[in-house]
């Protein structure tokens, strides 16, 4: 009994308790892990077997756990109880973090210059090369987005933990195809898209990320029935069913609902203008490599004031042939 009364406080850390309980399901935490050991083997065994010379920097490194990390945030923190159970808002934070910060991050974490010969033949590079086209992107990527959104399948994930599961995995899917134009890491079976046309697939992302969240922001009743349940909280502990109190944090439906349409809309859209920042700027940098150098002009010699100095010999010469007389 000792040891148990011991064991509770450690357990309280690891799960938490009231609205603060970590999601420390095996699937995702497999997955993350062999996420990562995958992608430690590619850097190391891996990339030393194939003779790609480039070790990649600790910023690449970096970017690529630090998408994990997100991931692992999303999926398993406390944020993932309280966007499934109490706060739409905090599940458009969810959905930001998966759709619009991991998976950038991991394709940031992958040299390009290790698959630059790379081809894949027949039928499936075919299909690579077509899914990772900027309009068939932006379409798979804003399609999923808007259709889970949809408040027969957005509440339909939160009542089935099944469906739940296959939302999360089609939004990390469709969001590497969205943002390879920009940040793909296969030059030749699946290259990125040129600088003008990343620019205007950016600008594009944000007018879809714009619309979204004013249709969520601005509506009028609640999108959303299942949040009109949701448990309500006192002192950080929910309330049994039914129970009259306050929502979490005091947000009313209405405000939670206006929140997440605001976190869909701004953060989304700072995080699509600091990308395309990215883009003009190595644009300008590529521009002025390209420029050929000036040709140097030779400098000219200054004139001098005085007139040249005539020859004796050639003067004498001169002033004979000028005398007329014999």
């Amino acid at each position: 009994m000792v040891i148990f009364d011991l064991l509770g406080p450690i357990s309280t850390i690891f799960t938490g308790s009231g609205i603060w309980i970590w999601n420390w399901q095996p699937s995702i935490l497999i997955g993350l892990a062999a996420w990562t050991v995958g992608y430690i083997l590619l850097v190391g065994p891996i990339r030393k077997r194939a003779n790609w010379n480039l070790r990649p920097g600790w910023l690449r490194q970096a970017a690529f756990h630090l998408g994990t990390l997100v991931a692992l945030v999303a999926l398993v923190s406390p944020l993932d109880t309280i966007s499934d159970i109490y706060l739409l808002s905090a599940h458009m934070i969810q959905h930001l973090l998966l759709l619009m910060v991991a998976p950038p991050l991991w394709l940031l974490g992958i040299p390009r210059d290790w698959f630059a010969p790379y081809h894949f033949p027949g039928c499936l590079g075919g299909l690579l090369r077509w899914l990772t086209q900027p309009v068939v992107a932006f379409l798979v990527f804003n399609g999923t987005l808007w259709i889970w959104h949809i408040p027969t399948l957005y509440d339909a994930a939160l009542y089935n933990e099944n469906v739940h599961i296959l939302e999360h995995g089609l939004f990390l899917a469709a969001a590497v195809i969205g943002w390879w134009p920009i940040l793909g890491f296969l030059p030749s079976a699946a290259p990125r898209s040129s600088y003008p046309v990343q620019i205007f697939y950016l600008f594009a992302m944000m007018i879809s990320s714009t619309a979204l969240g004013a249709f969520i922001s601005l509506a009028k009743n609640p999108i959303y029935p299942f949040y009109n349940n949701a448990p309500r909280v006192l002192a950080g502990l929910p309330l049994p069913p039914l129970t009259p109190g306050p929502r979490l944090w005091g947000l009313s439906v209405m405000d939670d609902q206006q929140i997440a349409g605001l976190v869909m809309w701004v953060p989304g859209n700072m995080i699509y203008f600091f990308e395309l920042m990215l883009v003009l700027g190595l644009w300008f940098r590529d521009q002025e490599r390209q420029e050929p150098a000036p040709t140097p002009v030779p400098a000219r010699q200054p004139e001098s004031p005085h007139p040249p100095a005539v020859p004796e010999a050639e003067s004498s010469q001169e002033s004979h042939s000028a005398d007329p007389s014999p």
